[in-house]
């Protein structure tokens, strides 16, 4: 009837560039200012910060913006700080802690070497407490029995091996935390 819209209606032809603009800071339109230069308007009422023409003054203006950068992203900082201190305060005892924790699993890989290498040296011991086992280790060894020939096999490989080569394998972060903390096998 009078020709109004609603608020729905007004809202929906507001175009999103317009508001995008509002939002930037302005300048006072009610100042006063002095014209240096006339120009194109890059965007109305972008601007923000000083202007200033002299190398004293800039030096100054960017004194202000390190201050100006550490406030905005003041959180930022003080989370990188904590980080940056708790890895330097606590590098030294979590170093100390991963090469005990190292030293431990290199000398359960030696002990566990050692363990299999018993087993098989008490396996053998008890072979020998057998009529049989004695027999079969006396032909290994080259003796024969009665009736039997001996023969001497030369360039066989020796089967036995120390429990000091034994080298353990280590999931791959155990390699990475062996450079960052210094980690040398004995």
């Amino acid at each position: 009837q009078e020709g109004l819209i609603d608020k729905r209606t007004a809202v929906t032809r507001i175009d999103p560039d317009q508001l995008d603009q509002l939002m930037h800071p302005q300048f006072d339109k009610n100042a006063t200012y002095d014209v240096l230069a006339k120009g194109l308007n890059a965007s109305p009422g972008a601007a923000v910060g000083e202007a200033v023409f002299s190398a004293k003054d800039a030096v100054a203006a960017k004194a202000g913006a390190v201050g100006g950068f550490y406030a905005s992203h003041k959180l930022l900082c003080i989370a990188v700080g904590v980080l940056v201190a708790a890895a330097l305060l606590l590098y030294g005892p979590t170093a100390t802690y991963y090469r005990a924790w190292r030293a431990g699993l290199d000398l359960q890989a030696q002990y566990d070497a050692l363990a299999q290498s018993n087993d098989q040296i008490q396996q053998q011991n008890d072979a020998l407490l057998t009529r049989k086992g004695i027999e079969e280790e006396a032909r290994r060894r080259g003796y024969v029995g009665a009736g039997e020939t001996g023969v001497v096999v030369e360039g066989l490989p020796d089967d036995s091996t120390s429990s000091s080569d034994v080298t353990p394998e280590y999931p791959w972060y155990v390699g990475v935390g062996d450079v960052i903390f210094g980690y040398e096998r004995q």
